[in-house]
This record gives structure tokens, sequence and C-alpha cells, in this order.
């Protein structure tokens, strides 16, 4: 499992709770992989829209523009599915060496 792949997940694994604006979920992985540039992440979001796992919103405007909100499609589900079980495998091959 590459990170962007892992970054996939996590980004599906936000909207499992429900739709996110892109800045929210943008926040919470930065929160957690340091080294991930804000390019990247939107790259991911805007890839995951095109290829069917997430469509896009336009919600109320803020103080700014218009917030994109991003919701998982049913596509996007089964894509969650197929990743955490990639990586849960990549989790139970780790512990076998110990780490």
């Amino acid at each position: 499992m590459l990170k962007k792949d892992l970054l996939r997940l996590c980004l599906l694994h936000l909207l499992r709770s429900g739709d996110k604006y892109g800045y929210e979920m943008l926040d919470k992985i930065q929160a957690v992989f340091l080294d991930t540039h804000i390019t990247v992440i939107y790259a991911l979001l805007r890839e995951l829209c095109r290829d069917g796992f997430t469509s896009q919103y336009k919600g109320d405007e803020s103080d700014g523009p218009a917030r994109k909100y991003y919701h998982m499609t049913d596509e996007g589900r089964r894509l969650y599915e197929t990743l955490l079980k990639q990586w849960h495998t990549l989790q139970d091959a780790v512990k076998q060496f110990g780490l």
C-alpha cells in the first residue's frame, strides 16, 4: 500500500461519518501526515471525485468563497472497503516482523 492509497483511505474514512468540506479534511490529514503538501490532498480529492468515488457540491458561503463539500458515493464505499482490507493485510504482514 502506497502513501497515496493510505491518504485516499483516510479521506474516505473521514467521509464515512458524513459530508465534509475540503479544508476540514485537509486540516485533519495534515495533523497526522505532517509532510504532506496541501496540493497533494486537493489533487487526491479531485481524483476521487473524477473517478466517481466521491461527489462534490457547493455549500453556503462563509466569510470567503462557497465551500466545496464532498460526499462518498456507493463506489467510494466499495473502494474504502478494498483499501481497508489492504491496510489490514499490510498491518498483519508488518506484525510478522515484530514491528
